[in-house]
């Protein structure tokens, strides 16, 4: 790519007037005994821009900010990460809206305190079409699968902004450090710009930071959040792990989520609906073979906890002295300042507890964003982010983290899992809300689109956590196309995989679609776009190839199956074959995956009613002469049907030391063969 201009300017509190120093890149500047020194180098991912500040006196920022032509068309589409978690994240192009709350409910929204989820008071919405903002990094892209990326190295010294117009084409990089008081260096920014594919460009990003995700594996499990809320019991949560005890399922966690303390922020102060604690809990879940997982919002207090009655002054407070108001969950909550000795000790004792005395093997911590909703005077909102990861990493040890509403960049490298959209809602979008409130809001449309976008922070920053999958028809609103949507999102584009159904209520179809999510295989997205709501992805389970497409919109879309012949998942012995290049109708919010075959070549996969992913059970085939040796996956839990492409004179497969007789059938002039896969000989 060729190198990016750089046009900026640098404005500070001088004698109670607003000064200003513009800059470019290469050119030093001193003024006022400021020196800028902006410098633009080669680096091997691309361009590194950085921009220092050194003053010999206090100074006081006001405002930071420069453009580039990273632009150049108003067709451009631009992807910009949202400011946490659960903020809405896509790529944009001129025709859509980034909405903040209205206007017209602005009572309900101070007195839910709406504005403090995210980045609503200190960063500016036009509600304008093809203007968009976002945090940390994002890219350009003009057309096809090449993009123009932009990433901020170091949010230590405060988040960076990026702002694009797609209408006049221009962005401006800005960086969140106004009242910043500044003595000595101040490394203001620190960008890198690159080009290329997006995995190319995530590479060379991540490359760049030294910044790898912590050892830690896809995993499966259930939480009781999504079916039980707050309403859960020590009766609730022991009978849905026997459930998959006595099953033998093979999830990895199980977790409890928010309802088994007295209120938020007395973590220690159990209610009455777990009469027996929460150790007793943990060693059964322990004792049945999976991972304890338990929630907690380690920096918030709620107004009717004891914490914040007795501790008002450890929390976040106004100019006025009065604890910041963080949001209005429960009774509204606050956040602890994270400076306070006092608090620091109050959240190592509870993790010493609830890690070590009580034995969680895993802690869900949410509303991490409240650690750093107000600037100090000598610390930015991004500094005091990163301050909370190193101190939360530092309470939890070599526990496991899965963080949730939280500016992302703080979380890379620092915890296992990470939350990357919004919580699903047990319908598919309320567009009330989707209108009026924030782009935070629960919706599984929202919940979707973030799973897909923001894939390519998986096993790099950090192990992604798409949210669950409901399979379940009781208590949701959710039709059976949606949930079997939120399955295939999820399971394609997320490695960790959740869900909170009581699955003793699961239906035969129900069930057999959770239990062909199994084994739990690494999937790699080798390529994936969008048409609106149409979205199609080229993936691979190691060699083997797929393709999956799905529409999230109201009205039905056309897609063109590739240039190979296709078995369709899910689907038994009625027609499972479509060919190369057939033109499938997808009726709203349905999803298909495709196992693409090369029948004319013996010995492959040509398709499984055990899986998911047909084919990804197989762990192995070997050929000898005319017989064939099958290895399937320990963890494969479902029975059924495989299909194997072999030579004619071939009449007998092993599989689990247990020889078949091969059944054939035809697909048009192409001969195939099946067995019949009992569940007794399913082990590798």
């Amino acid at each position: 790519m060729k190198q990016p201009e750089i046009r900026g300017c640098l404005e500070y509190g001088y004698k109670n007037k607003i000064m200003k120093i513009p800059f470019s890149a290469g050119t030093p500047v001193l003024e006022h005994g400021i020196q800028l020194k902006p410098l633009m180098e080669k680096s091997p991912a691309g361009f590194r821009f950085t921009l220092r500040i050194s003053v010999t006196d206090e100074v006081v920022l006001h405002d930071l900010y420069f453009s580039t032509d990273l632009v150049t068309s108003r067709d451009d589409r631009v992807f910009l990460n949202g400011y946490q978690s659960w903020t809405d994240t896509k790529e944009f192009d001129r025709k859509d809206r980034m909405k903040g709350p209205s206007k017209l409910f602005a009572p309900l929204t101070e007195k839910y305190k709406v504005t403090r989820y995210a980045d609503y008071e200190f960063q500016r919405y036009s509600l304008r079409r093809g203007v968009f903002h976002g945090s940390s990094y994002g890219w350009v892209r003009p057309e096809g699968e090449t993009v123009r990326f932009f990433g901020s190295l170091d949010e230590r010294t405060g988040f960076t902004f990026f702002h694009a117009d797609l209408n006049k084409k221009t962005m401006l990089v800005r960086k969140d450090c106004r009242d910043l008081a500044v003595t000595g260096e101040y490394r203001a920014f620190d960008i890198l710009f690159s080009q290329g594919s997006i995995d190319a460009v995530m590479d060379g990003y991540f490359g760049e930071m030294k910044i790898t995700g912590r050892p830690a594996s896809p995993a499966s499990g259930w939480t009781s959040w999504y079916n039980y809320y707050q309403n859960i019991s020590e009766t609730v949560i022991l009978e849905n792990l026997a459930s998959f005890s006595e099953q033998k399922l093979p999830i990895d966690i199980f977790q409890i989520d928010d309802g088994y303390q007295s209120a938020v922020g007395d973590w220690l102060s159990i209610n009455d609906r777990f009469p027996n604690g929460m150790k007793v809990i943990a060693d059964k879940i322990k004792d049945a073979g999976f991972k304890a997982g338990i929630w907690l919002a380690p920096f918030a207090g709620e107004t009717i906890s004891t914490l914040f009655k007795e501790h008002r002054a450890w929390f976040i407070a106004d100019a006025k002295g009065e604890p910041f108001c963080t949001g209005g969950n429960w009774s509204a909550f606050y956040s602890l300042d994270i400076y306070n000795e006092e608090v620091r000790a109050y959240i190592k004792h509870v993790f010493d507890v609830v890690l070590n005395d009580w034995g969680f093997d895993l802690v869900k911590l949410d509303f991490l964003y409240g650690a750093c909703i107000k600037p100090r005077r000598n610390k930015t909102r991004g500094q005091i982010m990163c301050d909370a990861m190193d101190f939360l990493r530092e309470c939890v040890a070599d526990k496991q983290i899965l963080a949730c509403g939280v500016p992302l960049w703080p979380a890379f490298g620092r915890v296992e899992y990470c939350r990357i959209g919004t919580d699903i809602d047990l319908q598919w979008h309320n567009k009330i809300y989707g209108a009026l409130i924030h782009r935070e809001f629960p919706s599984t449309r929202y919940a979707l689109q973030n799973s897909v976008f923001r894939h390519h922070l998986d096993g790099r920053a950090f192990i992604n956590d798409p949210d669950v999958f409901l399979l379940r028809h009781t208590n949701i609103q959710l039709t059976e196309a949606q949930r079997r949507t939120v399955f295939y999102i999820n399971n394609l584009f997320g490695n960790l995989l959740f869900t909170s159904d009581d699955i003793r209520e699961y239906s035969k179809e129900e069930k057999r679609l959770y239990l062909s999510s199994f084994p739990l295989t690494a999937k790699k997205i080798n390529s994936f776009s969008f048409d609106r709501e149409l979205y199609t992805a080229d993936v691979s389970i190691g060699e083997t190839k797929y393709f999956f497409a799905s529409n999230h919109g109201g009205k039905k879309r056309m897609v063109t199956l590739p240039g190979s012949l296709c078995f369709r998942a899910g689907s038994g012995m009625e027609n499972p074959w479509l060919g190369a290049g057939t033109e499938l109708e997808l009726p709203p919010y349905t999803a298909e995956c495709f196992l693409l075959c090369t029948p004319e070549i013996p010995w492959t996969r040509a398709g499984s009613t055990m899986s998911a992913f047909p084919g990804s059970e197989i762990l192995s085939i070997s050929a000898r002469k005319d017989a064939l040796s099958i290895v399937l996956h320990e963890k494969l839990r479902l029975e059924g049907l495989l299909f194997i492409t072999v030579p004619e004179k071939s009449t007998e497969i092993t599989v689990g030391n247990i020889k078949h007789r091969v059944s054939r059938t035809f697909v048009g002039k192409i001969d195939l063969y099946y067995i019949t896969v009992p569940s007794h000989v399913t082990k590798g």
